[in-house]
């Protein structure tokens, strides 16, 4: 629910509303002082993007480009994933422009693109004190502080949004997730009640609903069942859903089911992240000891199965994960190994 980066839609509405903003006129006989807007607006609509940089990149490179066509051409870069020339891109523009609070969201997005939230924090507290407003800023602000982890800068920052008029289900969707981090049980899922009355399709508010009604006790089992198989109907490979699903099992003390719907949650997050959510591994390894205990005093497992593993398993498919990423990694280590010697 962040806007970390801006549509490409919107920079098409103001070339086309405003032209080119810093072109120079050649007088009535050449005809570029007429087309050249209405080319670049073409290539927008059409989505050539390497028509824009072929008709930007110059002009930038000459500081003949307008400010509204410098931001076209950082947000060009940035959906071709050419992060440093977007960000080239963009500093300049900022040097150039400093009250273009446009310019330093769209480098706050680039920078937290790759991870680097601190400095785009940096770029939109510089952009207020140059007395950006906090109807622009405040929510970009309390986004990153929350990917950051200050959730205290985060709650602040969305009242602060809130404050400034900044409406939409942005502000409460995320004060509710830091409520939530924070302990604030009770006051996050007023939230999310209120949100789900407005929205009741949308999927992330039931499961989030379902994760503040699962902190508050084990009462409502049932009805965070029913909202975690809702959740699912809509989105099946919502690993989130998947895990607190097999929370609530594992509460109700059902090891194989809980078994069974960590080992979705584990793969549909391995496919999201990369990687197995590591608490979702050690939630699956206590279904599992669960349900070794329940097979033992039954009879039905041998008190030593001789099989000298130190717990349970994990799914197949997340093993097979596991041992890919560390066939990469001993790659990338024999790689740099080679190219040092």
């Amino acid at each position: 629910m962040s806007r970390l980066v801006l549509p490409l839609l919107l920079f098409v509405y103001l070339v086309t509303a405003c032209g080119d903003g810093g072109s120079v006129s050649h007088g009535e006989g050449d005809s570029t002082a007429v087309r050249q807007p209405l080319d670049i607006d073409a290539l927008a609509r059409e989505g050539d993007l390497e028509g824009l940089v072929a008709a930007l990149q110059p002009r930038f490179d000459a500081n003949t480009i307008s400010l509204v066509h410098a931001r076209l051409l950082a947000e060009v870069r940035l959906m071709q994933n050419e992060i440093p020339k977007a960000v080239k891109i963009l500093k300049q523009t900022i040097a150039e422009h400093p009250d273009s609070v446009e310019s330093s969201l769209l480098l706050a997005g680039a920078y937290s693109s790759i991870g680097l939230r601190e400095e785009a924090l940096k770029v939109l507290l510089a952009a207020r004190a140059r007395g950006g407003s906090d109807q622009l800023l405040a929510l970009d602000i309390a986004l990153t502080h929350g990917g950051i982890g200050n959730l205290e800068d985060a709650k602040r920052e969305f009242r602060r949004a809130r404050e400034a008029g900044v409406k939409g289900a942005d502000i409460d969707y995320n004060l509710a997730l830091i409520l939530t981090e924070t302990g604030e049980i009770a006051g996050a899922r007023e939230i999310f009640v209120r949100l789900l009355e407005a929205e009741p399709e949308n999927p992330a508010i039931r499961r989030e609903l379902a994760r503040v009604m699962l902190l508050e006790g084990t009462s409502e089992l049932g009805e965070i069942r029913a909202l975690c198989n809702e959740v699912l109907g809509d989105s099946p490979e919502d690993w989130r859903a998947w895990e607190l699903l097999a929370d609530v099992e594992l509460l109700a003390g059902d090891h194989l089911a809980a078994q069974t719907y960590y080992t979705s949650a584990l793969e549909f997050g391995s496919k999201e992240l990369g990687n197995n959510p590591p608490r979702v591994e050690e939630k699956y390894r206590e279904a599992a000891l669960g349900l070794r205990e329940e097979f033992k005093d039954t009879g039905l497992f041998s008190t030593d199965d001789g099989s000298g593993q130190p717990g349970p398993r994990l799914p197949t498919g997340a093993q097979e994960r596991r041992r890919e990423a560390r066939r990469e990694a001993a790659e990338k280590g024999a790689s740099s190994s080679g190219e040092g010697s």
